[in-house]
């Protein structure tokens, strides 16, 4: 067992005891078919400590304040999935105008102050190389592991990102520390 996972395991414990509700909800642990299933859509491993969790609960339906606090969901597999389905069909129609997701581009509306970025992080709507793991009334607002980083940001650094105020933001360097 993953530190990451042997924590969470603690912290679970520990919240079921002082707030039962949080933690309602919490499904059964992923199967190694639903990790190999998402693993062959990103066609690598999930990442050690998503994995981790995952193998904790698969997921987590209708928190009330959630595990992770602010109304966020915790994914569960079937969910990161129908998430890079979604993601992947947005990026192919992105590619039919390129210029909507070049790094000038990117830098124009970030110096605009049409985008927000705070830290290493690209600000793209094409997400298809960063994977889901929390998420708030369907998709306003991810936490999401980023494989694709800006220069100087981290592969697997956890950036949340909020479509609806156009604001990428890096959270934390690796999912443990988030």
């Amino acid at each position: 067992m993953s530190s990451v996972a042997r924590i969470l395991g603690e912290i679970v414990d520990e919240v079921r005891a002082i707030c039962p509700e949080a933690v309602d909800g919490l499904g059964e642990p992923a199967t190694e078919s639903d990790l190999a299933s998402v693993a062959s859509m990103l066609g690598r491993p999930t990442e050690a400590s998503h994995e981790s969790l995952l193998r904790i609960a698969n997921g987590q339906e209708n928190p009330p304040g959630g595990l992770f606090g602010d109304g966020f969901k915790f994914l569960s597999c079937s969910e990161i999935a129908q998430s890079l389905e979604i993601r992947e069909s947005l990026t192919n129609e992105l590619r039919a105008d390129i210029a909507l997701e070049s790094r000038d581009s990117w830098r124009e509306e970030v110096l605009d102050g049409i985008k927000k970025v705070n830290g290493p992080v690209k600000p793209t709507m094409a997400l298809t190389k960063k994977v889901p793991v929390l998420s708030v009334n369907g998709g306003d607002i991810d936490i999401l592991l980023d494989f694709d980083p800006a220069p100087d940001g981290v592969s697997g650094q956890v950036v949340e990102i909020d479509l609806e105020s156009l604001e990428w933001s890096v959270r934390a360097p690796t999912l443990g520390e988030f």
